[in-house]
């Protein structure tokens, strides 16, 4: 009777899992990705930026803010203000209508706690080549973390002929987000996805494509660059893209040692393959 009894809790169990597996994948082809809505792992803020403050995906500047208390604060200078200016477009998207003045560009987001919250995965549906639905699964900091845009040619990383972007998933986030400005309709704060990303840039010096029988070549921008990070609404992500090492190229660090331990920038090759 205990075995049985141990076996029906066991099933019950699974059963339960299955069920919050199941309430967390897509389950229609209509939607474009899923995020998980756990807020378990989080980044406080101002700790994040303030831990990686010498990080140049962070770009924290130390100043003295205090003569008389000797403070010191942190004063960022593209992280935070990159996604504010981020999320702060999209918001203003979203209120377009109700805003009386469509030029007026004054608002603040402000995070609830003053934290991100971190997903591990993100689930991406698309249409194959073949006009079928299928799935993507990227996870950051594996071979499953690159993604392709539509591309907008935002600081010039690539041609206008070349009609993509790639880039490196750093961080898959979710913030409760509150907007202060004009057309601000309440005080509650709205759950926004977003990705941090790191660019990749076109190697324009080689002639690629059908006509020549090569691939297309990337590589990450230097990382001291201002638009070499950025953030994403994982709206616009087409769908994951598979990048391959051009080995005979070599590393790009050959001490192995990198410059960001965000980006982990230590194993970056030189160049990448993007595979068709």
């Amino acid at each position: 009777m205990a075995q049985i009894e141990r076996r029906e809790a066991r099933l019950r169990k699974i059963r339960r899992l299955t069920r919050i597996q199941n309430e967390t994948v897509p389950k229609t082809p209509q939607e474009h990705h899923h995020i998980g809505i756990s807020q378990n792992q989080y980044k406080h803020i101002r700790t994040f930026l303030r831990e990686h403050s010498g990080d140049p995906a962070v770009k924290v500047r130390e100043i003295n803010a205090s003569a008389t208390h000797n403070l010191i604060s942190f004063v960022p200078k593209n992280f935070l203000p990159k996604l504010e200016q981020h999320l702060l477009a999209r918001i203003r998207a979203t209120i377009h209508e109700n805003s009386s003045d469509q030029n007026d560009t004054r608002g603040q987001v402000l995070f609830r706690h003053d934290r991100i919250y971190q997903h591990k995965l993100m689930r991406i549906n698309y249409t194959t080549y073949d006009v079928r639905r299928c799935q993507d699964v990227v996870h950051e900091f594996t071979p499953h973390c690159n993604i392709m845009v539509l591309e907008h040619d935002e600081g010039g990383r690539y041609p206008s002929t070349h009609p993509y972007g790639y880039a490196k998933i750093l961080g898959i986030y979710h913030a409760n987000a509150m907007y202060v400005g004009p057309g601000m309709v309440d005080y509650q704060p709205r759950r926004m996805e977003f990705l941090w990303v790191r660019w990749y840039r076109r190697v324009e010096a080689v002639r690629t494509g059908w006509d020549f029988h090569k691939l297309d070549r990337v590589q990450f921008s230097p990382v001291g660059e201002e638009d070499a990070f950025g953030f994403i609404d994982p709206s616009d992500v087409l769908r994951s893209c598979h990048l391959i090492p051009a080995f005979s190229k070599g590393k790009a660090h050959v001490d192995g040692k990198g410059l960001s331990v965000c980006a982990q920038d230590s194993s970056d090759w030189a160049a990448y393959y993007v595979m068709r």
